[in-house]
């Protein structure tokens, strides 16, 4: 496989912009710069020529560029054969990371192979770093084939998403915070303090919060999360400021509690697959869909 600081260069090629390609990749400016850095200092050569108007490609960079355009391409090929491959085994490949748990998975799978016995599974691990979770959320199919994250309604270009149920929005809090001990949340008591919450465009659910919280609560200072990972965890525990949660994320950090609020937002979690799944993945999804709605959620911890 090639090194995918080899898309992050393509993107601020075309984008002419460290900024622009962040925005783009729903990454950090810093993350972006930072690839290209480590990609300049593997290659030993400079791609790229800096001004304070953008970026443009050197001589170095323009051959690179299209060589490394071929290369992705072909290293997409030999994915979609190897794909191919690893249908006929019948096995689907279930993403799994400590905010992640395999408690849905855990709930389907015997239902699922009572119905499909040819069905095998692999677990697999990933990182819950901010690269990460977005490489694992659009490289959909290629090591991982279902995830269970947060989600919503919306078309996306990288993958689908099968809605499972809902889980009420509350608030996370360092546990050495002064409303640590509170049973419930009232809105007001968020207010003059800094809340973290998904930028805009990212999840639609979280918007309507956000639009919310912007027009009938502007005494809460709402502070953007580029991505959400467990790094978002450690930063409202060190920084002691409160952060969007949801109740089943209680125990995934030791130092921070998630806490019910008076308002009626939630959001949906699901199972999150390929924008063209192998005919085994997308018979788990239908039959995930079918034996799902038999079924009573998991109960909440």
């Amino acid at each position: 496989m090639y090194n995918t600081q080899l898309d992050t260069f393509i993107c601020v090629a075309e984008e002419g912009s460290f900024s622009k390609a962040a925005a783009k990749l729903f990454i950090s400016t810093q993350a972006v710069v930072k690839q290209i850095n480590a990609l300049e200092s593997t290659t030993g050569l400079t791609l790229l020529t800096r001004t304070h108007r953008g970026v443009t490609l050197t001589d170095a960079g323009r051959s690179f560029f299209w060589d490394a355009k071929d290369l992705i391409q072909s290293s997409k090929e030999m994915v979609t054969r190897a794909r191919r491959a690893e249908t006929q085994k019948q096995v689907v490949r279930l993403g799994v990371s400590i905010i992640t748990s395999a408690e849905i998975f855990n709930q389907l799978i015997p239902q699922i192979q009572k119905k499909c016995p040819e069905m095998q599974f692999k677990m697999v691990v990933f990182g819950n770093s901010e690269d990460n979770t977005y490489s694992t959320r659009n490289n959909l199919g290629k090591d991982i084939d279902v995830v269970l994250l947060m989600c919503d309604n919306l078309p996306h270009k990288n993958y689908q998403a099968l809605p499972l149920y809902y889980e009420p929005i509350g608030c996370a809090v360092s546990i050495q915070h002064p409303l640590a001990a509170r049973e419930r949340l009232k809105v007001e008591d968020l207010y003059n303090h800094n809340f973290y919450l998904l930028k805009r465009g990212i999840n639609a659910y979280l918007d309507q919060l956000r639009d919310y919280l912007e027009k009938k609560h502007p005494q809460i200072r709402i502070v953007d999360l580029e991505n959400f990972s467990l790094q978002s965890f450690n930063r409202c525990e060190s920084s002691r400021n409160m952060m969007f949660g949801i109740e089943k994320w209680n125990g995934k950090h030791p130092l921070v509690r998630i806490i019910p609020v008076d308002w009626d937002f939630k959001i949906p979690l699901g199972l999150l697959y390929p924008k063209e799944p192998s005919d085994i993945v997308r018979k788990f999804i239908e039959t995930a869909a079918h034996e799902f709605r038999t079924q009573t959620p998991p109960k909440k911890r």
